[in-house]
């Protein structure tokens, strides 16, 4: 088991916090017009920079340098999720196993509940924390990769914004379709 364990605690390491190797990244695309978008990755670019798909469109009908890191971010995004969703799945299924496990181990014991040997009791108890331990080692940092953006996220955000104020945009009159966003929230006690 603490093979096991160790083993796990390493794949997350690397996965959740190493970079990516230099010879592992994808060719820049092309830094041209010619750049196309489908819906699904304009949503998500919409998404990244946080503003309306139809003024992403506008932006980046207006901006031929957008649409290259627009795409970058994209990429970025769905592996950053993907990878985030993979630490988190395993960490929350070592968890949930080990309990299992343990349990099995504790309900197993001769004579449960009234045990006079406890050391099947302490070794399903045993089994389950380092489960725990596993789990959140591996599930914790999921979480935080899928929440946390990557830097071509940063990189492609800063960029729409910054052009999205200066000269280059004017922004666009509020359409009665498009719904307005407003940050509500709300507390029970």
């Amino acid at each position: 088991m603490p093979k096991v364990c160790a083993a796990l605690m390493a794949i997350a390491g690397v996965l959740a916090f190493a970079p990516r190797a230099s010879g592992s990244d994808p060719p820049a695309p092309p830094l041209s017009a010619s750049v196309e978008l489908t819906s699904e990755q304009i949503t998500a670019f919409a998404d990244v920079v946080d503003d309306s798909e139809s003024r992403v469109k506008e932006h980046l009908t207006q901006d031929p340098g957008l649409a290259p890191l627009a795409l970058q971010a994209v990429d970025a995004r769905h592996q950053r999720k993907a990878v985030g969703a993979t630490l988190a799945g395993i960490g929350i299924a070592v968890f949930v196993l080990a309990d299992i496990a343990g349990t099995v181990i504790i309900v197993t014991a001769p004579g449960y509940p009234e045990v006079l040997d406890t050391s099947r009791v302490l070794g399903g108890l045993a089994v389950s924390l380092a489960g725990l331990g596993v789990g959140a080692a591996l599930a914790i940092p999921g979480f935080i990769k899928i929440g946390k953006s990557s830097d071509e996220e940063n990189k492609a955000a800063d960029y729409y914004r910054e052009q999205k104020h200066g000269d280059l945009f004017t922004p666009s009159p509020f359409l009665p379709h498009e719904a307005l966003r407003v940050p509500l929230v709300s507390l029970s006690f």
